[in-house]
């Protein structure tokens, strides 16, 4: 996870923030898998996965900033990289059993609004919340998106802080393409402990 905000004039922020995930599970197959021109066959071995590689750009303006408070919104694209792959042993036209792995990867330009608030009780104390949300339709492709990562923010030192957030990320799309046809579902939630520097 990497996260940069810059305040290029005193109304005007741009963000940058990016994370990756990856999941995978072994399984005996119970019914046979097809994908593409292999035959995953039942009561064999077979590994399967999913990745994500997200990428943020946000652009957004002040609207209302006081000396304990800071609330604002604007535009931006979250960039998905989706990746899927299954591996194991096929049966070949002599009867044997040979490695396989298939895989496949798309990428989705989501587009959405979003909006952050900031409260400061103190010098060193920031509470924060931030949400994105976007729905949409194009040609191939539908998704729908929410992006929530309320927090807390502690200034250790003149330039340096930690940071403890909990995000709650859900992420539906339809693809029909004809490299793939088909639907991804992706919901988690959890904590993020983080380091800050501010300058």
């Amino acid at each position: 996870f990497f996260k940069f905000d810059w305040y290029f004039s005193k109304k005007w922020k741009a963000s940058f923030e990016t994370f990756s995930l990856s999941t995978s599970r072994s399984a005996l197959l119970v019914e046979d898998i097809e994908w593409g021109d292999v035959v995953f066959n039942a009561g064999t071995n077979a590994k399967a996965g999913v990745g994500l590689d997200l990428y943020r750009i946000f652009f957004g303006r002040v609207f209302s900033r006081g000396f304990k408070h800071e609330f604002g919104a604007g535009l931006g694209v979250h960039a998905f990289n989706i990746k899927v792959f299954i591996e194991g042993d096929v049966l070949v036209n002599g009867g044997g059993f040979e490695f396989e792995r298939r895989a496949v990867s798309t990428v989705i330009p989501l587009p959405n609004i979003g909006a952050w608030y900031y409260f400061t009780p103190s010098t060193k104390l920031a509470l924060i919340a931030r949400v994105d949300w976007f729905g949409i339709t194009i040609g191939d492709y539908s998704a729908n998106l929410w992006d929530l990562a309320p927090g807390i923010k502690y200034q250790v030192f003149k330039n340096i802080g930690l940071g403890f957030d909990y995000r709650y990320f859900l992420f539906k799309t339809s693809v029909d393409t004809n490299d793939w046809d088909g639907n991804f579902r992706m919901n988690f939630s959890g904590p993020l402990i983080s380091i800050n520097a501010n300058f």
